[in-house]
């Protein structure tokens, strides 16, 4: 394909041929009127030298050809970032808005420029820095922005332009934690059988009592199946309470294993207020009674040594005690701090105290381990020092099988 500018050229070439041919008819009538070689010498030069001067001029007074920068069409440039989850708006240096595609439109308005828009005073500064540090820097951020109907967005500003001389806003949007629907999907996965393999049976239930999700543990304790499909049945239909207040599952009948039983509201941590019990679904998690620290024994206590081993390694004194007194379980710290350090922890707390003590200690232990979940410290004086009182606290706990107790020493 021929350039434009050999087009140029072959257009003028036969202007130069017509020019030539008609000097040289001049020439030739010249000589046959003059026979002077010196004249007709002397009238081609002239008229070469003038024809070159004109071409000169010519050429000096031709306009120059200048790249041609077409103006932005910025219909063009909405059609680029029209569509997807991204708010998108374009500035200029004056923080006027130039452009924004619907989704921007649709959060914020046409009528609204970062970094001046509908959102509260702490954002509205979040978006004043990171303006002024795109400008500055070419990129910046706005972690957070919210406005008072409960938007959440995360903002970027890039400097761009053949200039530099517009910012690119870009919102996305913050969406709301959903816990109930990670537990839900957990429930069918690693999470599920995890609590399995700790003796757990988890579900998660409609504040109507109908199961929504529960974990293959959980169907193959309630049914026998550990494929069954459990959506939708009624959870309070599944188990059973005796006189005693005693939990069992309904299928193994009144001689069935008691259970005992955790409650926990799936609803945002970080949202304010409480959760609501008419509106809020429940994680409930059932194990055998007696898993847990102080068990028991048995094959219900399987989880036990886990959590012994756990809570052995921490550096705060730690023990637990039934209803009746008796010591379940007590970490080297708690045993370092009473002054027998590397020995077995003693069948009652009050073999580790004064004689004058024992009935105190003994007391405290009863009250807390047989009403409401409390606390408190009590002082008493170790059988190896006798002669300075230490203070251990005490804690009603429940849900842990047969420990009731949580005692507390501190190593000094």
């Amino acid at each position: 394909m021929m350039t434009r500018e050999a087009q140029t050229q072959s257009r003028g070439l036969p202007d130069w041929l017509g020019v030539a041919a008609a000097l040289l008819v001049s020439m030739i009538a010249l000589w046959f009127v003059t026979h002077e070689l010196t004249v007709v010498a002397g009238f081609g030069g002239g008229v070469l030298v003038l024809g070159a001067v004109a071409a000169a001029i010519s050429q000096r007074s031709a306009p120059q050809a200048q790249a041609e920068l077409a103006l932005p069409d910025w219909s063009v440039t909405v059609a680029a970032i029209d569509g997807g989850d991204m708010g998108v708006a374009i500035t200029d240096r004056a923080n006027r808005l130039v452009c924004a595609n619907p989704r921007y439109e649709e959060w914020f308005g046409a009528g609204y420029a970062p970094p001046r828009m509908p959102v509260d005073a702490a954002s509205l500064e979040r978006l004043s820095r990171a303006g002024r540090a795109a400008w500055r820097d070419g990129t910046g951020r706005a972690e957070l922005l919210e406005n008072s109907i409960g938007g959440r967005w995360r903002a970027e500003a890039q400097r761009s332009g053949r200039g530099e001389d517009f910012l690119v806003w870009r919102f996305i949007p913050i969406l709301a934690a959903d816990p109930l629907g990670e537990i839900s999907g957990q429930l069918d996965g690693k999470l599920g059988r995890a609590l399995s393999a700790a003796g757990f049976a988890a579900a998660i239930v409609d504040p109507d009592g109908i199961i929504r999700a529960a974990s293959a543990g959980f169907s193959q304790r309630a049914t026998g199946d550990s494929l069954a499909a459990l959506a939708g049945k009624e959870f309070t239909s599944l188990l059973r309470q005796d006189e005693g207040d005693r939990i069992t599952w309904t299928r193994d009948g009144r001689h069935g294993a008691p259970l005992t039983l955790y409650y926990m509201p799936v609803a945002d941590p970080d949202a304010a207020g409480d959760p609501d019990p008419n509106t809020t679904p429940s994680l409930i998690l059932l194990a055998d009674a007696g898993t847990g620290i102080g068990g028991g024994g048995g094959e219900s206590s399987a989880a036990v040594p886990h959590l012994e081993a756990l809570l052995g390694q921490l550096p705060l004194g730690l023990a637990m005690a039934d209803r009746d007194g008796r010591l379940l379980f007590a970490n080297p710290a708690f045993m370092r701090a009473a002054l027998h350090e590397g020995e077995a922890p003693p069948t009652y707390p009050t073999d580790l105290v004064l004689r004058e003590d024992k009935g105190a200690l003994s007391d405290a232990i009863r009250r807390f381990g047989q009403g409401p979940a409390a606390s408190g410290d009590i002082a008493i004086r170790l059988a190896g020092q006798p002669d300075e009182p230490v203070s251990l606290s005490l804690a009603g706990v429940r849900g842990l099988g047969e420990a009731a107790v949580l005692l507390g020493l501190t190593d000094s």
